[in-house]
């Protein structure tokens, strides 16, 4: 059995998922399978993955188009590994990324690890260093605050938490990440965290992605509200919530011109 079961789902970008698999290849830590989620892609993703002669790399074909969350939950259904370790198909790890933060779970008993980043643009210009540090010490809390764990490709986390946190909201058109950080830190709070920037992340065209559609993002927000109303640190989720609307209407044209419709409609 693997030690950790690396989780790439893939929508139509079979250039970019050429340069994240090949940076799970060149991971100085080995012990690994990759399980790559082609979420019924329409460009030619699946022809390219049947020509790779790449060992323990298993490939699940989706017959429609279902969602990132979706997608992912199949492949955690998949996975053998201790371990589960997210990488989104546009980012990229550095070589030491698995074996950095598999040294520090042993030796610390979490059962998360994340890192700090650097932002690309689509071009692979360097853009920004990254690293959320957490507001509090109580980590649910820290994570009900801010996603200080940033996003998927950034964390590895034991299969069992994982699988007991219940995977991805499919449900959710939008801030699926978030979601799944809150409900895994509520499972268990004890986080590893490396400030180095040890995953490159690509901007794509925010315009395209789905998560910078207004009305997605809406409904999202509107159903974590309900999901975690009860909570103790609800009013910090709250404001949370209205900080990622304010930075993404700051990034994205067409979202802040939708959500301004929207106002006066």
């Amino acid at each position: 059995m693997p030690k950790v079961s690396v989780i790439i789902p893939t929508y139509n970008r079979r250039m970019a998922l050429l340069r994240a698999i090949q940076s799970v290849l060149d991971q100085t830590f080995k012990d690994y399978e990759i399980i790559v989620v082609n979420d019924h892609s329409t460009d030619d993703t699946e022809h390219y993955l049947s020509t790779l002669q790449v060992k323990d790399l298993h490939q699940i074909h989706l017959d429609r188009n279902n969602g990132g969350g979706f997608a992912r939950n199949q492949g955690i259904d998949r996975s053998s590994g201790d371990y589960i370790a997210f990488l989104d198909d546009d980012d990229a790890w550095e070589p030491t990324k698995l074996e950095e933060q598999m040294t520090l779970l042993s030796s610390t008993g979490a059962g998360l690890c994340h890192t700090g980043f650097n932002l690309f643009s689509e071009n692979g210009k360097f853009i920004r260093y990254v690293y959320i540090r957490p507001e509090f010490n109580d980590r649910f809390k820290a994570i009900m605050h801010d996603n200080f764990l940033g996003g998927t490709s950034s964390i590895i986390a034991q299969s069992a938490l994982v699988k007991a946190a219940g995977g991805f909201d499919p449900t959710l058109p939008a801030l699926q990440d978030y979601d799944f950080f809150i409900r895994l830190l509520k499972k268990n709070p004890a986080v590893a965290s490396i400030e180095k920037p040890l995953v490159r992340y690509y901007f794509i065209d925010r315009d395209k992605k789905v998560s910078f559609n207004y009305k997605n993002h809406m409904i999202a927000v509107r159903r974590i509200r309900e999901k975690y109303r009860e909570e103790p640190d609800f009013h910090l989720l709250e404001k949370a919530l209205r900080r990622i609307t304010f930075k993404k209407a700051l990034k994205s044209r067409e979202f802040l011109a939708e959500g301004i419709r929207s106002f006066f409609k």
